[in-house]
């Protein structure tokens, strides 16, 4: 009696709540409008629950509204993918849910369905779909992010990202970002350059650049929010030795690069070969039109 008089009339701190839900499950009592309280407040209070996706499968189990159960995910949702907090796998068990039947929901959410895959080696045949219909999406509105690097090539490949490189930064959604960045070669000197960096999604701040064997990027960033102005360390960015592996363009250079700087005839001449073998190919399967 006295829980179910609390948990029609207590407004307390959302911790003290979910004590009390747990007592409730205990007792086997009706915790639906409870359940649906505590998520509404956790979400307004930004209170992140350590049992959280427990009250929010209790409550799907019991019909939640579609409304809420949305909300909640799109709270998690934001701060895994720009905050970097862990979120139980529930969480996105429930967003591959409603991706696959489509549900209206915010971007946040397929944008962190996409960041959980880049990091799971085992992706099923469902997944595998949701993977390319969100890149495709991504594509379409210009958002490109540094984890799309952890995919497979098989979904990147259409997009050329595997030969790509990011410089990702998470700064104010509201302000002004330059980079100002020299590529050198052989510890050559060079001037340095500056370009604005895109605010890609919610003040995270990407560029991208094409690196080959033996060229190094020096760059930093100079950050404007409007009431005070700063500038970051510099940081280098070197090509990684995994875009020397496999047979692309980009990946036949680079392993001619690597054999001609380090003396290595063998790998220079069989990447030569076949770098070759694809030029004349190309021609001869697709001959220019006059």
């Amino acid at each position: 009696i006295i829980l179910s008089y609390l948990s029609d009339n207590l407004m307390g701190p959302v911790k003290q709540m979910v004590l009390l839900w747990e007592r409730m499950k205990g007792f086997q009592l009706d915790t639906y409008a409870l359940e649906e309280e505590i998520l509404l407040l956790s979400m307004f209070g930004r209170v992140y629950l350590e049992k959280g996706h427990e009250i929010l499968k209790s409550y799907i189990q019991q019909k939640g509204k579609q409304q809420v159960i949305l909300a909640y995910l799109s709270f998690y949702a934001y701060d895994y993918f720009l905050g970097e907090k862990s979120v139980d796998g529930y969480i996105f068990q429930c967003l591959e849910f409603c991706c696959e039947r489509e549900w209206e929901m915010d971007r946040i959410c397929r944008l962190s369905l996409l960041k959980y895959y880049s990091g799971q080696e085992n992706i099923s045949e469902k997944q595998s779909l949701l993977i390319r219909r969100i890149l495709e999406e991504c594509s379409e509105n210009g958002l490109r992010f540094a984890f799309f690097r952890k995919l497979s090539s098989c979904y990147t490949k259409p997009y050329q990202l595997d030969d790509k490189q990011f410089v990702e930064e998470h700064f104010p959604a509201n302000a002004r970002v330059m980079i100002h960045y020299c590529m050198r070669k052989d510890q050559e000197e060079s001037v340095y350059k500056s370009e604005p960096v895109k605010n890609m999604y919610q003040g995270i701040f990407v560029k991208e650049f094409l690196l080959f064997y033996g060229e190094t990027l020096s760059y930093y960033l100079t950050v404007d929010d409007g009431k005070e102005s700063w500038q970051t360390e510099e940081k280098t960015l070197k090509m990684e030795d995994c875009f020397q592996e496999g047979n692309s363009k980009y990946q036949l250079l680079n392993q001619m690069l690597a054999g001609r700087i380090l003396g290595q005839e063998l790998p220079l001449e069989k990447a030569m070969e076949q770098y070759l073998y694809r030029e004349c190919l190309a021609e001869k399967m697709f001959p220019l039109i006059d």
